[in-house]
């Protein structure tokens, strides 16, 4: 049960930006809590017939709606505050109707009282003037059970039933605020580590294409060696002519054909295939298990497929090439490897671009 609420919670939360996510969470908790106190409430005076505290209960209904309005608004302070005073004003009304300690709705106080610490207010001041008009009401309590008759003449055994439902309120606030304090606890560790990895993938990945970036390679090539494999072929990729993309129709452009390749290339590499953003124009493709021949036949069928491609763009249907060359991987030194593939590249450029260089 508690992982059902866990996982609601955390969809909750990440559809939120910019939102102190404790103070989500204990506002929200808040409410319901008290909120669901009150419908017992409004229950029990209901089926005993007391027509005033019904109406006192079933107004609260109304003014939590409104809360509830508010916490949509994010006004999380503002309605920890108005529940606040809410229950104050609530729990001095039932003990100058039907008598303080006798009914235990003191508990209500008790409770309050705890709850303010686990409130992060802004401001120092309201929280200290809570707690003191907290306290206050405390000592209200106590003066109208010692020196103040009730004003209505509630049966002894509904008093006490009242005392027991008043009971049994506190201890199942007490246990959804032990049940809150994990799922806190619990959100909290999957939320840290949620931002951990969105740090790694953001260490490792191009900003702007969203693949690998060189940094990230080191990561995979050490893989490789350790595992002491050696059947991959790794692939330099160059766009053809780029720079005269970028000096006639702007680096927004280039940026947007760069955007474009690297959906192409995810499109048409294996699943088994790594992609890397090697700089500016350049890409890395680390084939799995192929020989040398295999990874031409595959590198060559996309660069046919490529050239025939037409990219949108702001500036109209665009069209382009490129050069690729490949070497096998030597897993202990993988940047000689791809320095051999840079090699066949250059030589590709020198023999007339849009081609594969094995």
């Amino acid at each position: 049960m508690l992982d059902v609420i866990n996982n609601f919670i955390w969809l909750k939360i990440k559809k939120r930006n910019n939102v102190d996510i404790y103070l989500y969470l204990v506002s929200y908790t808040l409410l319901f809590s008290i909120l669901a106190a009150r419908v017992s409430l409004l229950a029990l005076f209901y089926v005993w017939g007391y027509t005033l505290f019904v109406i006192l209960n079933a107004s609260a209904l109304i003014i939590y709606l409104i809360f509830y309005f508010l916490l949509t608004k994010e006004k999380y302070e503002l309605v920890n505050v108005l529940i606040t005073l809410d229950v104050i004003v609530y729990t001095l009304l039932v003990i100058y109707l039907i008598g303080g300690l006798s009914s235990f709705a003191v508990m209500y106080i008790i409770l309050l009282l705890n709850l303010q610490p686990l409130i992060p207010y802004k401001n120092t001041f309201i929280q200290r003037s809570l707690i003191l008009a907290i306290v206050t009401a405390f000592i209200i309590v106590l003066i109208t059970h010692f020196l103040r008759t009730p004003v209505y003449a509630v049966s002894l055994e509904h008093l006490r039933v009242y005392a027991i439902f008043n009971i049994y309120l506190t201890v199942v606030y007490l246990l959804m605020e032990i049940i809150f304090q994990n799922i806190l606890r619990s959100f909290l560790l999957n939320y840290q580590l949620q931002k951990l990895e969105e740090l790694d993938f953001q260490a490792h990945t191009d900003f702007l294409t969203g693949l690998f970036n060189r940094r990230y390679a080191d990561s995979i090539f050490s893989s490789i060696r350790m595992k002491e494999q050696n059947n991959y072929v790794v692939a330099l990729l160059d766009i053809d002519n780029f720079k005269k993309i970028n000096d006639t129709f702007g680096h927004t452009c280039g940026d947007e054909v760069l955007k474009f390749l690297s959906v192409f290339l995810s499109h048409n590499v294996r699943k088994s295939d790594v992609l890397f953003r090697w700089g500016g124009e350049e890409f890395l493709v680390l084939l799995k298990e192929v020989d040398l021949d295999t990874a031409y036949v595959l590198l060559e069928r996309m660069r046919k497929k490529l050239a025939n491609a037409y990219i949108p763009t702001k500036q109209g249907l665009l069209r382009i090439t490129v050069t690729i060359g490949m070497a096998i991987l030597n897993s202990s030194l993988p940047f000689q490897s791809i320095d051999d593939s840079d090699k066949k590249l250059y030589e590709g450029k020198q023999r007339g671009k849009n081609m594969v260089m094995k």
